[in-house]
């Protein structure tokens, strides 16, 4: 049941990082100017690479570490 739940939590992570965190970060458009899409381009991909990145970093992290506490705790009882 654990292992599921971490999964579930990178999935949520993902998810957020392809879909919701992007748009936070859009800037307004003036709707009087020419508007370009280059700037949105450049935060939902900063999103995409380097959010999904660190989410998998953090996750393989948070493997090891749970990997290695468990391990230390068996050698110590």
């Amino acid at each position: 049941m654990h292992k599921f739940l971490d999964f579930i939590w990178l999935f949520l992570i993902i998810i957020a990082h392809l879909f919701v965190f992007p748009k936070l970060f859009y800037l307004k458009l003036d709707p009087n100017e020419i508007n370009c899409g280059l700037p949105m381009l450049g935060v939902t991909l900063s999103f995409w690479i380097f959010g999904m990145l660190a989410a998998f970093i953090a996750h393989i992290l948070w493997k090891f570490i749970c990997r290695h506490t468990k391990n230390r705790l068996h050698k110590v009882t």
